[in-house]
């Protein structure tokens, strides 16, 4: 994540506006409210933790831009995604990223995520996006908690792998959302996947 003020004379000499911008891939409406339903044990057990108001969602491409490159990269986007075909996603497991304190479910068809954010890259390399500017995901999760500390971390692992989770839905859209001056993320555009 960037952090971009406006007035900040040591980003910028001119008034460029720059963007954030993420691309994302959203699961079936049952799986977000899955994914919700955690959320709020979680939060119940230990009170609002970072990410609880996120949407369950797959990262692929996270950037940021200046406000005269915005139409010209989603077409780009587009172009990326034109001969991505949707494909099939099963969720098979609670696991963590211990480093992090991340909960997550892991989705078993990793490739297909893989190639769809590798697409949706090479498209914003191609179109000026500085690769310093653009982050992708390495390992395709579904988050439901991050930065829980050890001790939230550990009961929560343990819980939450005796519950365990098995679930599927196709892939069929992406969803660019654009960072908002409230530092909140709105939906910019949804490109569907080839049928």
């Amino acid at each position: 994540m960037w952090l971009i003020e406006d007035n900040d004379p040591t980003l910028f000499y001119s008034s460029v506006k720059v963007h954030e911008f993420l691309i994302v891939l959203t699961p079936s409406n049952e799986i977000c409210n899955d994914v919700q339903r955690f959320k709020d044990k979680l939060a119940n057990s230990f009170g609002r933790f970072d990410s609880y108001y996120s949407k369950a969602h797959f990262t692929l491409v996270n950037f940021i831009c200046n406000k005269e490159q915005e139409h010209q990269l989603l077409s780009a986007i587009k172009k990326g995604c034109a001969q991505i075909k949707s494909f099939d996603i099963t969720l098979d497991k609670i696991d963590a990223f211990k480093y992090s304190g991340t909960l997550y479910i892991n989705p078993i068809e990793k490739d297909n995520i893989i190639q769809l954010s590798h697409e949706i890259y090479k498209e914003l390399i191609k179109n000026g996006i500085s690769k310093k500017n653009l982050i992708t995901a390495k390992t395709p999760h579904l988050t439901i908690a991050r930065k829980l500390n050890k001790i939230q971390f550990d009961l929560a692992l343990e819980e939450f792998q005796k519950i365990g989770y098995k679930n599927h839905f196709k892939a069929k859209e992406i969803t660019i959302l654009k960072r908002n001056n409230a530092k909140k993320y709105e939906v910019f555009s949804s490109i569907k996947l080839k049928d």
